[in-house]
């Protein structure tokens, strides 16, 4: 019998710690803290005097409903509300609860954190909106079923957010989708770091280089800007030079350093004088047969 009443008294300690580390003490009208965390609705709540949800209708199809968290707002008669109770023609306006009367109890029996209004209109009567928190990863949702039981005055909704959990919110998987181009550049980028780190690596602790020596390939890089000629300057002229069969475009430059920027074949000239006015004289090398134009570049 003394092992009876042991057993019994054990079971109903452990339910009654289980149900206090269930529970959200307050710390606001929209907040409450427990030992598996706090729960705070702010993100969801609307600050501008509007409900942030607004007019839905019940599962009953009897009344429709607003709610907001955390800030009251006003719709029709209902003045400084956390929730309204509409009828379907949205002719007329009852209180169902306000935000300084914010209670957060636990469903006994889901064992899911709940938000208690209530509040009394002008004829006496007293309206409760019992709005269940869901911890859910999706979107913020409101669901209302109603009127609890006839002529109950209670009224349910389900909120279902991811600031319904307590804590921090459950894990959101993210999928990022790169593009083709997106990956080529990573590619590219991460070869150019491979190809810098490693060349250095080799030149330093293989070959003993110093200096701008340690550059991969130094001698490769370092004659490329020499390649690179300029396509427009104060002292050059562009000038198209025209042959019996064929036509070479030929850039010189006024200070007598000829040079051929595109054409078929080479043309060497040894001396060109050109004055800005269309006309070019040469001096040794190739004869021009004909300009076909020629302008300042």
């Amino acid at each position: 019998m003394l092992r009876y009443r042991e057993i019994v008294f054990l079971v109903v300690v452990m339910d009654c710690v289980s149900s206090v580390a269930g529970q959200c003490t307050k710390t606001g009208p929209c907040s409450c803290d427990s030992p598996q965390g706090s729960i705070d609705l702010s993100p969801i709540a609307s600050s501008d005097g509007s409900p942030a949800f607004m007019d839905m209708e019940d599962t009953q199809s009897a009344y429709r409903y607003s709610y907001n968290p955390c800030h009251p707002f006003t719709e029709g008669s209902c003045t400084d509300v956390a929730s309204c109770q509409i009828t379907l023609d949205k002719t007329q306006q009852f209180p169902a609860g306000s935000q300084d009367s914010a209670d957060f109890q636990q469903d006994s029996g889901t064992g899911d954190i709940k938000i208690v209004y209530s509040s009394t209109d002008s004829f006496g009567t007293t309206r409760k909106t019992e709005v269940t928190l869901k911890c859910d990863p999706g979107p913020d949702t409101l669901s209302v079923s109603g009127e609890t039981g006839e002529n109950s005055a209670t009224y349910a909704m389900t909120l279902s957010s991811p600031h319904c959990c307590r804590g921090s919110a459950p894990d959101v998987t993210v999928t990022v989708e790169l593009s083709v181009g997106t990956v080529l550049c990573i590619i590219f980028l991460v070869t150019v770091v491979l190809y810098v780190a490693v060349g250095v690596g080799i030149q330093k602790g293989i070959r003993k280089a110093q200096g701008k020596e340690v550059i991969p390939n130094y001698g490769f890089w370092s004659v490329i800007p020499g390649y690179v000629k300029p396509l427009r300057g104060p002292d050059s002229a562009t000038l198209l030079l025209g042959y019996r069969n064929k036509g070479t475009a030929v850039r010189v430059s006024a200070f007598n350093r000829p040079y051929v920027q595109w054409g078929v074949g080479v043309v060497m000239l040894s001396g060109v004088t050109v004055d800005f006015h269309g006309h070019v004289s040469v001096t040794g090398g190739q004869s021009v047969q004909h300009i076909a134009s020629a302008h300042t570049q």
